[in-house]
């Protein structure tokens, strides 16, 4: 290939006006296993959700860090594993605080494209 053939620039988050890149986040913000809610029926499923509900559901038991439970985008069962995959479910007293859950809950209502 001609080196010239080449183009000028190239960005994965305009080729031909699609966005092919995930959004980006704040890594030094904790954010909440969305996967949860769609498992738990705590507000939500793939098919939508209720923010109202979710924040009920979060106030009521708490939602472990994504890290715990990945967003898997699929219909799941509230079983153990379908709570925190990687480590013990704690209370929800010590699980994240309730800005931390607005903050995941509004990244996953609203998410950047």
């Amino acid at each position: 290939m001609d080196v010239r053939e080449l183009p000028s620039g190239f960005f994965w988050g305009d080729k031909n006006g699609e966005n092919f890149l995930t959004a980006t986040r704040n890594q030094h913000i904790p954010h909440g296993g969305a996967q949860v809610l769609i498992n738990c029926h705590g507000g939500g499923s793939c098919q939508g959700g209720d923010p109202a509900s979710a924040f009920h559901y979060m106030a009521a038991n708490g939602i472990p860090d994504e890290t715990c439970q990945n967003y898997e985008a699929v219909n799941m069962e509230c079983a153990p594993f379908g709570v925190c995959e990687t480590c013990v479910v704690r209370a929800p007293s010590t699980l994240l605080s309730l800005l931390s859950l607005r903050l995941a809950l509004a990244s996953l209502l609203f998410p950047t494209r």
